[in-house]
C-alpha cells in the first residue's frame, strides 16, 4: 500500500477477540509498520501496551512509524496525535440508546473526512458527531445518520 501512495488504517479491537494479550501484540506487531493511522480503544491500549498514559502510548506507537493515532474513550474523549501534535476532543453526554457499531461508524466518518483532506481534529470532531447521533437510535446501520444532519450537529456543538 505505501508503495502505491494507500493510507493504511487499523482498530485492533482486542475486546472482540478471545486472544491472550501476547499473542495480541505479536498480531499488532506484524502488521504496524505498514500502518499510517491507528484507531484504538484505550481499554485496547492498556491490554496491548500495558499503560494507561496517553504519551507513552503516543510515543511507543510512533516509534513503530504510526503517523497518525487515534485513541478512543469514554471517559476523556478523543485523542488525535499528528505530526508532533496532540490534541483531545473532550467528551460530550448524549443520551444512549445503542452504542452497536459506532466505533466503527467513528472510524469510517473519520476516515471520510480525512481522506478529503480535512485536518485530522477536524475529521475526529465530525466523526465525534456522527456517534453523538447514531447513538440515539437503534442498530448498527439504521442508525447511522445522514452527512447532512452530521455537518448540522458538528457545526452546533464545535461551531
Amino acid at each position: 500500500a505505501k508503495e502505491n501512495g494507500i493510507l493504511t488504517a487499523y482498530d485492533p479491537n482486542c475486546q472482540k477477540y478471545d486472544t491472550g494479550r501476547n499473542e495480541a501484540l505479536e498480531n499488532f506487531n506484524l502488521i504496524s509498520e505498514y500502518l499510517d493511522i491507528l484507531f484504538i480503544e484505550s481499554k485496547d491500549a492498556e491490554q496491548l501496551f500495558e499503560t494507561t498514559s496517553i504519551d507513552m502510548l503516543i510515543t511507543r506507537l510512533c516509534d513503530l512509524g504510526i503517523k497518525t493515532v487515534v485513541i478512543k474513550d469514554k471517559d476523556t474523549g478523543i485523542t488525535i496525535y499528528e505530526n508532533n501534535d496532540t490534541v483531545n476532543i473532550p467528551p460530550i453526554l448524549t443520551e444512549m440508546i445503542d452504542a452497536t457499531g459506532v466505533s466503527n461508524a467513528f472510524n469510517g466518518a473519520f476516515l471520510s473526512k480525512y481522506l478529503n483532506g480535512i485536518s485530522a481534529l477536524n475529521s475526529g470532531k465530525f466523526a465525534n458527531a456522527l456517534c453523538l447521533l447514531q447513538m440515539q437510535n437503534v442498530g448498527a446501520v439504521k442508525s447511522i445518520p445522514y452527512k447532512k444532519d452530521v455537518e448540522e450537529y458538528c457545526e452546533k456543538i464545535y461551531g
